[in-house]
């Protein structure tokens, strides 16, 4: 499903466990820098938090990242550097879920 329009950001979702602190680390250090050249930021990051309801309470880190537009957030992810990168967190953490939520548009 494309974004609600092109202009408009999406959001990344992402509930991950850091058992490698080096390599975990490395991961964190080049993806900042290279997310904000993407345009995009890091809007939470919480190590607890709270589920109100449901069967699958998340135990671990929530990121939840701001792209600019889907097409931002797909850039970024297919860029070079972050696969290499990649290699780190893949080694240093274990994702449950990473997930893209479009934008809606503004109602009138």
């Amino acid at each position: 499903m494309e974004s609600a329009g092109p202009d408009l950001p999406d959001d990344r979702v992402v509930n991950l466990s850091a058992h490698d602190a080096a390599d975990h680390r490395n991961h964190v250090t080049g993806f900042f820098l290279r997310l904000e050249r993407h345009g995009g930021a890091v809007i939470t990051d919480d190590d607890n938090p709270n589920t109100f309801q449901g069967s699958a309470p998340r135990q671990s880190r929530v990121i939840i990242i701001r792209d600019p537009s889907e097409g931002h957030a797909r850039r970024c992810y297919a860029d070079p550097d972050d696969q290499a990168l990649a290699a780190h967190r893949r080694v240093g953490s274990t994702i449950e879920f990473p997930i893209m939520v479009h934008g809606l548009p503004t109602r009138a």
